[in-house]
């Protein structure tokens, strides 16, 4: 299972047009996309927030009774002081995370499609070797696009920053500010850069042992 936040309900008809899913009955809500349409690892997901004046629940027991009907196998379990519900239909899989807030409740319904072939890769990011991906998201909504790689390796903040000073313009990015900063695990590195339009910022920084690389890019508004 992918380790990112799926958290309430919502349109999913809305939801399922965006992955190119089934649609099922959705109970009354009030409705925010968080992300139409993204790349988690080079997978494609849509979740949908939804706020709720009825209970986890009820929200929970709605997504269970839509799912189950026609012998669909439902999966529930806690996260983290989530209740969540999951399924499968074809090859999508569905996530429904809820928790409690004010009178009602509050989650997202996410959506997501199975790698049965080439995946969307998006462009390879430059990193060192020995470097481990944690996470690599894509956001694409047509009008304001994005990116957020996260990545650790055992190099130090120095010899990571020396190889981005290297690599990065062969992506086309200018570093427009190079600038030591304070972070609550010691000092860290941050690059301020540019590609023709696009705004990007990559952070170093040390924890636990290892050094984190953070990688956040978007269209300029």
């Amino acid at each position: 299972m992918i380790k990112y936040l799926f958290i309430v309900l919502g349109s999913a008809a809305l939801l399922a047009q965006a992955a190119e899913c089934p649609e099922f009955e959705a109970p009354k809500a009030r409705l925010n996309w968080i992300a139409k349409d993204m790349l988690v690892s080079g997978v494609p997901m849509a979740i949908l927030q939804v706020d709720s004046d009825q209970s986890p629940l009820s929200m929970i027991a709605h997504y269970k009774r839509v799912w189950s009907a026609g012998g669909g196998e439902v999966t529930e379990y806690p996260v983290a002081g989530w209740q969540a519900v999951a399924t499968a239909r074809g090859q999508c899989f569905y996530t429904f995370q809820v928790k409690p807030a004010g009178m009602g409740s509050t989650g997202l319904l996410s959506v997501s499609q199975a790698n049965t072939g080439p995946l969307r890769k998006p462009e390879r990011f430059p990193m060192p070797s020995g470097s481990q991906v944690v996470n690599d998201i894509e956001h694409r909504d047509g009008i304001k696009n994005g990116r957020t790689v996260f990545l650790r390796n055992a190099l130090t903040m120095e010899s990571n920053a020396i190889y981005y000073r290297n690599n990065l313009p062969s992506q086309g990015w200018k570093i427009s500010m190079e600038r030591r900063i304070n972070t609550k695990n010691g000092p860290g590195i941050v690059f301020d850069m540019k590609r023709d339009k696009n705004l990007a910022m990559l952070t170093i920084s040390r924890s636990e042992g290892q050094t984190n690389v953070l990688f956040n890019y978007m269209d300029r508004p």
